[in-house]
């Protein structure tokens, strides 16, 4: 049989049983703890997406290149009064890519004659205009200097 100190065990009990669950409640709704647990987790999150970022910004830069393309050769007749003294020969050059072709260089060489250059001709030995260095920015095209090709030199060519 229970006795009577039993009865005022059994309702202290569940107080002090309530009191340790809502200690506990307390420490689960800590905003504190939560605030730790979510900085840490948010901290991993953005260390990952860091990573990935890193990685797909070199495979962008690796995929960019500048595409650079000649057009002509686009020939304008120097005309004094009504007689043809020479002609101009112009090439045009663009770059339609998406970064700067940064280390071009820029060279002419001529050869005048009845016959293309064969297999194995020494550029280098053909008269030459200079060589310019130049940077060719991204979406951007220019025209190049001419080549002046007299009535003389012409008809040099056709007679041989």
């Amino acid at each position: 049989m229970p006795n009577a100190n039993d009865a005022e065990d059994i309702g202290q009990r569940p107080q002090s049983e309530s009191s340790e669950n809502k200690s506990m409640l307390k420490k689960i709704l800590n905003t504190g703890m939560w605030t730790c647990i979510f900085t840490g987790v948010l901290m991993v999150f953005s260390g990952l997406l860091w990573k990935v970022n890193d990685k797909a910004n070199d495979t962008s830069i690796a995929t960019q290149r500048a595409f650079v393309t000649f057009s002509g050769p686009l020939l304008v007749k120097d005309i004094q009064g009504r007689k043809l003294k020479g002609i101009n020969v112009y090439y045009g050059m663009s770059n339609s890519g998406t970064t700067p072709a940064s280390a071009a260089t820029l060279e002419w060489n001529m050869s005048l004659g009845p016959t293309s250059p064969q297999k194995g001709v020494d550029f280098d030995t053909l008269p030459q205009n200079e060589r310019m260095p130049l940077v060719l920015g991204p979406k951007v095209g220019f025209q190049m200097k001419p080549v002046y090709l007299s009535i003389e030199e012409l008809e040099m060519v056709a007679e041989n």
